[in-house]
Order: structure tokens, then sequence, then C-alpha cells
């Protein structure tokens, strides 16, 4: 069977009703040699029905019991077969010239480049424009580090992407912490100066928060995943001054999302910590 250049894995979980944009996007390319594997971690709608009807033999489906976007990701991990392996969320699509950008930008034997492109934001229907690393003063792992990344921005060769599993234990910030685990073990970032992808805000994604739990632990989260990066040595790639500031700049985030959503005494508590 012919070894296709791009594997694409999309985790997903009850979402239906939007898996289907984000699979047209794929399909959709003009660039058309890849394999799209979609993981259902535990879902119970009928997202099986909605892949089946796409009648692609590059499309493959997956069901497990849930455990998390991470261990979804780690099996489309272990089912790849492409050159280089590529993340998409099930609410994000896609532009048609994707893949073809990073075909294009792609080396042959170059096994430690990760490719990334630009991002375009829809946010509630406001879009904008997510900064390049080329248009900032940092290297590029002090720009993740300090602006985080999208997996579906990126495209890691297939060896690379094998060598690091995702944290299960980690449910937010756990793509910062795969990808810059790679840059410490000496993967560069090769940066595409095209927006060929959407991140698509809106108040269903996963990310948005409303109670004081979720919101109180994505911070916890987020912390521990840089914890987890400064215990593998990432302070020889960031000035100690942005590892501070970072820290800082995510503690004061959530406290103004807790006075925002009306949680005036945590935010108090964790302003006093």
């Amino acid at each position: 069977m012919k070894i296709p250049f791009f594997s694409i894995i999309i985790p997903t979980y009850n979402r239906a009703d939007m898996i289907s944009k984000a699979i047209d996007s794929v399909i959709g390319q003009s660039f058309s040699d890849w394999e799209l594997i979609i993981v259902d971690d535990g879902g119970s709608d009928h997202t099986r029905s909605v892949v089946d009807g796409f009648k692609d033999h590059r499309i493959q489906y997956h069901w497990q019991e849930n455990r998390g976007r991470s261990a979804a990701r780690n099996i489309g991990l272990s089912m790849v077969r492409g050159k280089y392996i590529i993340f998409l969320d099930d609410d994000d699509w896609f532009l048609e010239n994707h893949l073809q950008c990073l075909y294009d930008a792609s080396s042959e034997g170059d096994e430690y480049t990760i490719l990334k492109t630009g991002a375009m934001i829809l946010d509630h229907g406001h879009q904008s424009s997510e900064g390049f690393i080329a248009d900032s003063n940092l290297n590029s792992e002090e720009y993740i580090w300090c602006n985080g990344i999208s997996l579906f921005q990126i495209a890691v060769p297939n060896t690379l992407a094998l060598s690091t599993s995702f944290n299960t234990n980690i449910h937010y910030g756990e793509d910062l912490l795969w990808v810059m685990s790679m840059t410490i073990k000496g993967a560069q970032i090769k940066e595409i100066l095209a927006s060929s992808v959407v991140i698509n805000n809106h108040t269903n994604r996963s990310s948005y928060l409303n109670s004081k739990l979720a919101i109180l632990d994505r911070y916890h989260q987020i912390y521990k995943a840089r914890g987890e990066l400064l215990d593998l040595g990432i302070e020889r790639f960031i000035k100690s001054n942005l590892i501070d500031a970072v820290f800082l700049k995510d503690k004061q985030t959530c406290i103004k999302t807790l006075v925002k959503k009306g949680f005036l005494w945590a935010a108090l508590k964790l302003y006093l910590q």
C-alpha cells in the first residue's frame, strides 16, 4: 500500500454537528496525497455515521473508550503511515492550500524540522490573524513559550512525531508540552509565512470556561505543563525574564477570568498566593 505524504489526525468527542466542516476542509485540499485518521474519544452521538457518509477510502474511523484528547491523539499516532503528521481539531479547518504550503516547504531527509504555518482566528464571527515568529524578536522556543502553538498549524516528520507521546495527565497545555519537548531534543521550527488554517473560537469550544473549577483547573494544568518543560531543560533556550513573565501572565489571565465570571473570592485567593 502506498505511503501517504501526510497523515492527519482528528480527535473528536460528541461533535457530530461540527466535524463535517473539518473533514470537508481536508477533502478539499489542493494537495491530495493524505490519509485522515479520526479518533472518536468515547462519543455517544452519531459521529460514526457522519464520517461514514463521506465515502472516501483515505478516511479511517476509530472509536475508543473516553480517555481524553491526549490519549486519542496517541492512538492516532499509533496508526499513522505518512511522512509528516498533522493534527486538526474537530471544530477548526484548513484552507484549501494548507497541505500544498507544507509540501512545498518540506525537504527530503530533513527529519528534525517542524513545519509551521500561520493561522486565521475566527472569534465569535470576528476575524484576525495570528502573528508570526519571524515578525517577533524571539527565537522559536521563546515565541512558543510566550504565545503557545496550535497543533494544526504544524507538520511533524514521522520519526520525530513518534518519538514523543502526549502526556495523558495534562489536558490544557499538552500541545505546548508536546511541541517543545521535541525542540528540546533538537528539532527546529521552519515557518511558512502563509495563514492557511482557521481557529474557530466559539462558546462550545473545549477551552471555553464558565465554572470556577474549570478556570482554576486550566491555570493549574498549564502551570504543570510549563513545569514539565522546566524539568526537561527548556530554560536553556529561553531568557529567564521571559520564563518569569509568562508564569505571571498566566496567573493574571486566570485572575481576570475569575473576576469577569464573578468568582471574586477565588480571584483574591489566587492573587495572594
